[in-house]
This record gives C-alpha cells, sequence and structure tokens, in this order.
C-alpha cells in the first residue's frame, strides 16, 4: 500500500489537533499486514481514530515497532491498550515489553 497523499509535514502536529477523530464503534478485525506505516499509524493513534474495546489487530512486528516507537509511543498506546487481540508476524518470542505496553491484550506469534 502507499503513503497517504494527504499527508501532512511531522512539524504541523498541531494543525492535526483540530481535524474531527475518525470513530470505528463495529470495527472487530483489523488486518494491517500489507499497510503502509502511514496507515498503522494513522489506527492506532488516538488523536486520528477512536477505536471500540474490542479490535483485533494483525500487524507485522516490525511495523508496529516502529510505528509505536520501539514501545515506548503515548498517543499509540491509548488505541493499543483497546486491543483485547493482537497477531504479530515475523517475530518468535514476544518481548516483555509489549506484553508491558498492551497490558490486556491477548498477544499471539505467527
Amino acid at each position: 500500500m502507499k503513503p497517504r497523499n494527504d499527508k501532512k509535514s511531522k512539524n504541523s502536529e498541531d494543525d492535526n489537533q483540530i481535524l474531527p477523530i475518525i470513530e470505528y464503534h463495529h470495527l472487530t478485525t483489523l488486518d494491517l499486514t500489507e499497510a503502509h506505516l502511514d496507515y498503522i499509524e494513522l489506527f492506532l493513534l488516538d488523536t486520528k481514530m477512536r477505536l471500540s474495546n474490542n479490535v483485533y489487530l494483525v500487524v507485522i512486528y516490525q511495523a508496529l515497532r516502529r510505528v509505536t516507537e520501539k514501545f515506548t509511543r503515548n498517543a499509540t498506546r491509548i488505541n493499543g491498550e483497546k486491543l483485547y487481540r493482537l497477531s504479530l508476524l515475523g517475530k518468535y518470542r514476544i518481548p516483555k515489553y509489549v506484553k508491558e505496553y498492551f497490558p490486556h491484550t491477548e498477544i499471539l506469534n505467527y
């Protein structure tokens, strides 16, 4: 998948704050294995999306690691805490810090 064309400069994050938050109340499964990093970030940023508390996310481990800034980024942690299940592709052992970043999530690896 290609990056979003409407993406603003990283320096204009304050401008993005005034845009409405997209809500996905009925979204239960989200497969982002072939998505560009921009889309993974879009779904995990709490300033862009509001997810329900029962989302199952399938994503490539390295992409998730990058978007969450090595599982330290607070802005992606909020929506990340709403995941009930997370499938990580390409990782054989789930590090402790990943489990701490997603404390209420069942984490699977493939």
